[in-house]
């Protein structure tokens, strides 16, 4: 019965130095496991930063999905960003494209 079905969630979230993260945890009854997310940044320079995602549902037979990426800031709102990683159908994924925001 979902009407009846706990869920709890806690996250944490900080800035050590260059390094920004978000860590959540759930807790669902409707769930084999413990859900767990956790998405990182770090700023190597003012215009380049890498990032890291990593998911899991808590689902039974799922996979858990991450992946890593950029963001280089190439000036006037111009940006190249990619990334590649693994998502929750086992298959790799990769990304590379240049963003404009004006």
């Amino acid at each position: 019965d979902v009407a009846n079905t706990d869920f709890v969630a806690a996250s944490l979230s900080g800035e050590v130095g260059a390094l920004a993260f978000n860590i959540l945890v759930t807790d669902n009854d409707a769930r084999a496991d413990n859900g767990v997310s956790v998405t990182a940044k770090y700023a190597m320079s003012a215009a380049t930063e890498l990032r890291f995602a990593y998911s899991d549902g808590g689902a039974a037979g799922a996979d858990a999905a991450m992946g890593v990426g950029f963001i280089h800031q190439l000036g006037g709102g111009v940006s190249l960003r990619g990334g590649v990683g693994e998502g929750t159908d086992g298959n790799t994924d990769a990304d590379l494209g240049v963003v404009f925001n004006f």
